[in-house]
């Protein structure tokens, strides 16, 4: 079948003819990772977790299963995914009392442990990623990499102090992207999601799309999301904030001033020394406060000290006020007794909003990313690289870089044979090289491995020998060339890199050149479509009813719209991307 005949047929042909993927497994829509497509998923997956290791992210596995409780809390994130959840009802023949799900992605599984990992400004950023299985119960026809049942994901989950802070982090993921993409030779288009499109929860998703010119049709390989303090606050994630013992004395100082206090004796503290006097004194009434102010009492010394220092200021006249974030209950109860008032933070909020003043925040939420990509990644190699003759490769992620095949002679096999295996070990060390020295014909060596799409081909027969020379075939080009065996290793990486470099550039321009500028409704063409818009959902609507297309959002990097908006006709705001998608 041809590429350009049935394109759908070609796909599922070329993952058949390489073993990339066997489907025959009875749940339709999970199949089996058969060796050479699991060698190049590890491959994919090496490189992220090379990344990962390189922008300080931390390898982590959560359990696959899912309470419902924690999947309720973000009632967004249900209403994106509660119709393709797989459900655990029961354990043997036991009813459960509550029901279980398979992820279908990890933040109702990870955030309720954040909040218990997360406790102070110190813990963050946190930036955790993992390589899991995910479920979700895809409606559409199955194809496989390309959307099935079970799927092969891998998702980086970031927390931090602000919302700058995760901006900061999507930067890094899409710098991230752009490293893997160049390794993977796939050329991309970078997406603001419309508001109607975007991951369920999420403040603002890009999504990386490529396009397959051969189908006509994108292809989500990827998204990055800007949560913002959205989960956060359904799995109440706070970090305490990095206040110092100083500016809360400070504030406190300001805050009796507030309430009609006077005669304030503000004195500096250090953030963590119990000292002898008080951090703030102030009149009210002829009546003079002490307050001693301490953040966090770490341990029972700490709280000893504290006694102590209530103990020295035995003067009647004086009332004194602790405050502090948490105290111990025995301790409290002691203070008490001894005439000691206590006030958390909550206490302070509530005088602070009394007296007309500013909160002070102790605790505030995270700001949160994701970033997802899957085994859809193979999925778009092949559709993008794949010709009539089967798989192509880029040399990066190829399983196997370098076939090695002899060309018997009668009479000079063994020799041939020989040579075959001493060259097979001089490029073993450095390439991904396989010697075909099976008993079978040339020719059905070659069929074979350019529809397993190794990127170069080196045969070995009785003229190259002759001529000290080796012939090699690149997979991308078909072209043939001869080598000398002298050097040969420096040739080989050479010549591996121009196939690297060939083939990102042969599918850039392949991107640019599909982009089609549309300027009024009927313009919209099985392409790239690119349109002024004027913003609103009714308008973007209308251009997904009438073409029959997706709206794949907003460049990332702002384009400047050219003319009025493709519908309305008002003046546009934005440019707007338009195609078929997979």
């Amino acid at each position: 079948m041809k590429k350009s005949e049935d394109f759908g047929e070609w796909y599922i042909e070329v993952i058949d003819k390489a073993n990339l993927s066997d489907k025959r497994y009875p749940i339709k829509g999970m199949n089996v990772w058969t060796p050479y497509g699991w060698a190049v998923m590890r491959r994919i997956d090496e490189f992220i977790r090379q990344e990962m290791a390189a922008t300080g992210h931390d390898e982590v596995c959560f359990p696959l299963l899912i309470p419902e409780t924690e999947f309720k809390k973000e009632s967004k994130h249900i209403k994106g995914f509660e119709e393709g959840v797989f459900w655990v009802t029961h354990a043997g023949l036991n009813p459960l009392d509550v029901k279980l799900l398979l992820r279908p992605t990890s933040e109702t599984a990870m955030y309720p442990m954040f909040a218990l990992w997360i406790r102070s400004h110190a813990d963050l950023p946190l930036k955790i990623y993992q390589i899991v299985n995910v479920f979700r119960y895809e409606t559409k026809v199955t194809r496989a990499f390309m959307r099935v049942r079970e799927i092969h994901f891998f998702e980086s989950h970031t927390c931090h102090a602000t919302f700058e802070e995760a901006e900061a982090q999507i930067r890094e993921d899409l710098e991230i992207m752009d490293r893997v993409a160049r390794r993977l030779a796939l050329p991309y288009l970078l997406m603001r999601r419309p508001e109607w499109d975007k991951f369920p929860g999420a403040f603002y998703t890009t999504a990386v799309d490529v396009y397959v010119a051969g189908a006509g049709k994108t292809l989500q390989v990827g998204g990055i999301h800007q949560y913002k303090d959205n989960f956060a606050r359904a799995y109440d994630v706070k970090f305490e904030k990095d206040i110092s013992q100083a500016d809360f004395a400070a504030y406190i100082a300001k805050l009796l001033e507030s309430m009609g206090y006077d005669d304030i004796r503000f004195r500096a503290v250090s953030p963590d020394a119990v000292l002898a006097r008080p951090d703030v004194e102030a009149k009210k009434g002829g009546k003079r406060v002490a307050v001693e102010v301490k953040r966090r009492i770490k341990d029972d010394a700490d709280g000893k000290a504290l006694e102590a220092i209530f103990d020295q200021m035995k003067d009647p006249s004086i009332h004194h006020i602790l405050i502090t974030h948490d105290v111990p209950k025995e301790m409290a109860e002691r203070l008490t007794t001894k005439g000691v008032e206590i006030w958390n933070e909550t206490k302070v909020a509530e005088m602070a909003k009394a007296a007309g003043q500013e909160p002070l925040v102790f605790h505030q939420y995270v700001h949160q990313t994701t970033y997802g990509m899957s085994e859809r990644l193979i999925g778009t190699i092949v559709a993008v690289h794949g010709d009539d003759k089967g798989l192509v490769f880029p040399p990066d992620v190829a399983p196997t870089q370098i076939v090695v095949v002899p060309i018997p002679e009668k009479g000079r096999q063994e020799i041939i044979a020989e040579e075959a295996r001493r060259l097979r070990d001089e490029l073993a060390g450095i390439f991904r090289v396989h010697l075909d020295d099976r008993d079978i014909r040339p020719g059905s060596k070659y069929y074979e491995w350019e529809a397993k799409g190794v990127p170069l081909r080196i045969e070995l027969g009785p003229k190259d020998l002759q001529k000290d020379v080796v012939t090699v075939v690149r997979r991308d080009t078909s072209v043939r060339s001869t080598l000398p065996r002298k050097d040969l290793v420096s040739s080989v990486a050479k010549l591996l890199d121009a196939i690297q470099g060939s083939m990102w550039k042969r599918e850039e321009k392949r991107l640019i050149d599909s982009i089609v500028n549309v300027k009024e409704m009927s313009g919209f063409k099985e392409a790239l479509n690119r349109a002024s818009w004027c913003g609103s959902e009714e308008c973007g609507h209308e251009i997904e009813n009438k073409t029959g297309m997706s709206v794949l959002g907003t460049p990332a990097k702002e384009e400047k719209p050219e003319g009025p908006c493709v519908v309305c006709g008002k003046p546009a705001k934005l440019v707007i991307y338009v195609a078929k998608t997979f």
